[in-house]
């Protein structure tokens, strides 16, 4: 077989797979809430709604993967981190699939993920105990600022993975984001 041939035929596949997970995910979120897919980062259960993270791991199979991979070889080859018994700290963790993912990888042993928004923590919660890894992660439902205080999240329509803090008011906020409209 010709080798440009090949290639077109390699990307013709790829893109009918990734037109046929697109319809496959849209289907999804009609019948169900959320679904369970093997990805690189492990078993995950993900949002099948407005979710711009979720229907790239759908459609992919994995979501910043190998940018993590080189981020923790960056720093371990920088020795910014060194030894063998690394704990994580991800904060914002979605619904763990960075943890998940360089857990099983074996890159770190041990994680504490945090993410105070409730359906991505249960997700979260699910999916560190459908991966095996309990032992290894403490997951908290809160969120991390410089001092203890009491704020309103926003829950974005559009986005799983964008919910906010508003440090100060809709009226006096920048509107990169616009935060007004939430």
């Amino acid at each position: 077989m010709n080798r440009s041939f090949r290639c077109i035929l390699t990307k013709v596949t790829n893109r009918l797979r990734n037109v046929f997970r697109d319809l496959t995910y849209r289907m999804h979120g009609v019948l169900h809430d959320a679904v369970t897919i093997s990805t690189r980062q492990g078993r995950l259960t993900l949002q099948t709604k407005n979710d711009h993270v979720a229907k790239c791991l759908f459609q992919a199979r994995q979501y910043e993967y190998d940018n993590s991979l080189r981020a923790v070889h960056f720093l371990k080859r920088m020795r910014f981190i060194q030894g063998a018994n690394m704990c994580m700290l991800d904060v914002g963790s979605n619904i763990g699939m960075i943890t998940t993912g360089l857990l099983l990888a074996n890159e770190i042993q041990n994680a504490i993920a945090i993410e105070p928004e409730a359906k991505n923590f249960s997700l979260l919660v699910k999916n560190v105990i459908q991966n095996g890894l309990s032992k290894r992660v403490c997951c908290l439902q809160v969120a991390v600022g410089n001092m203890a205080k009491n704020l309103t999240m926003e829950i974005s329509p559009s986005n799983a993975g964008d919910h906010r803090i508003r440090a100060s008011s809709a009226f006096h906020a920048a509107e990169r984001y616009n935060e007004s409209s939430r």
